[in-house]
């Protein structure tokens, strides 16, 4: 029998170059290769599949720092168009950005794209070829996109196959939509755990933007703090915003007990000695901070919005109240901050809910979704 090392030098590089060749072309298509949500799974997703796919990651926008994707991925920048840019240049832009991606999914040969958060889907439905297409919806598109919401429902009849965060948002469509989507968690790089002894410390993470309601925890914790005044809260995140929320901050005369700092690549460690996180947001897909922390093993508070419901069981491994509702988010940490034994007991559950969002997990069911749309292919060609 001939084994490797008797072959000749030039013959085993010949098997090594024709078994990268029939790894699968897989296109990743995000917005950005920014700290957000999507833009982390995106991540995750190339980092842990590159080594099955040939992996190519297309984004469509620079904000500052970028996650460092493996060098096996190949990182593809599409036109830009500015953040302040009217409707009409917004148009152009976005028919350049879909030529591009044709022409780029022609170039690789690529069998599947798959494609995260509102503009991705947009473009990546637009531009399909031969293609498979997969779209991820992140978000509720009633809100996300407002009165262009039935714009979404155009896109993802495009695609072959539609990802969801939620049941609740899967509803929100008919079933020519429903009948080819599956729900999918987003696979989770478990944090190291929270400290055993805590500070006075409520923190929570996320855009500055008007989605987070970051406003709305600012006057509940005013409230709170009247009653329990040695707590911190620490706001993390960049956006918009914060110019208004460092208003709001000192017109409440919080300025020595509410901290607005920027985003963190090591947020993590910073976060290890909290006693709550708080997640305020208006509208979430499914909200990788909340899953974070609850793996943490820090006791979470979250508006009733669509992905933290399906993640957390009030009461059990987190506390839910109304959204938008300031009475709530009051009560729900007074009641934290009054009863250790209830933090511990919802920081327990919590961590042992998160080991069905390892990473392992939940790559798994995305790898086998991409090759559930591959081999449709297949069987269409069979057909024919």
């Amino acid at each position: 029998m001939t084994t490797q090392r008797s072959m000749p030098l030039r013959q085993i590089e010949s098997m090594t170059e024709k078994k990268e060749i029939t790894k699968p072309n897989l296109l990743i298509v995000t917005t950005s290769l920014y700290f957000g949500g999507a833009q982390k799974v995106a991540y995750i997703l190339a980092a842990s599949l590159c080594e099955t796919y040939n992996v190519t990651v297309a984004y469509c926008f620079d904000s500052g720092r970028r996650h460092k994707f493996p060098e096996q991925c190949r990182i593809r920048k599409l036109p830009e168009y500015a953040r302040n840019a009217g409707l009409m240049e917004k148009s152009l832009y976005i028919g350049k950005q879909i030529r591009a991606l044709k022409d780029l999914k022609q170039e690789l040969n690529i069998e599947v794209s798959l494609s995260l958060g509102n503009i991705a889907n947009l473009i990546n439905a637009f531009s399909k070829g031969k293609e498979r297409v997969i779209c991820c919806e992140r978000s509720n598109p009633e809100r996300s996109w407002g009165r262009m919401y039935r714009l979404t429902h155009l896109i993802l009849r495009r695609a072959d196959f539609v990802i969801f965060q939620s049941e609740t948002i899967r509803q929100l469509y008919g079933e020519e939509i429903r009948r080819k989507s599956r729900i999918l968690k987003n696979p989770l790089i478990r944090p190291q755990p929270a400290d055993r002894q805590r500070e006075k410390k409520i923190v929570t993470l996320g855009r500055l933007a008007p989605q987070k309601n970051h406003a709305l925890l600012i006057r509940s914790f005013a409230r709170f703090h009247q009653m329990y005044p040695a707590y911190r809260l620490y706001i993390f995140g960049n956006g918009e915003l914060a110019e208004p929320l460092n208003d709001l901050t000192a017109s409440l005369g919080l300025q020595d007990c509410v901290f607005l700092e920027k985003n963190d690549p090591a947020v993590h460690a910073r976060i290890r000695d909290a006693e709550m996180f708080v997640l305020s947001s208006d509208f979430e897909g499914l909200s990788n901070a909340l899953l974070e922390c609850m793996a943490m093993g820090i006791a979470c508070i979250s508006t009733r919005c669509e992905g933290s419901r399906d993640v957390i069981r009030n009461g059990e491994n987190g506390l839910l109240t109304g959204i938008g509702d300031e009475e709530g988010l009051v009560r729900a940490m007074c009641t934290l901050a009054a009863d250790p034994q209830l933090r511990q007991k919802l920081e327990r559950q919590a961590m042992a809910d998160m080991q069905a969002y390892d990473r392992e997990l939940v790559i798994k069911d995305w790898d086998d979704t991409i090759r559930q749309c591959m081999n449709m292919e297949k069987k269409e060609t069979e057909n024919e």
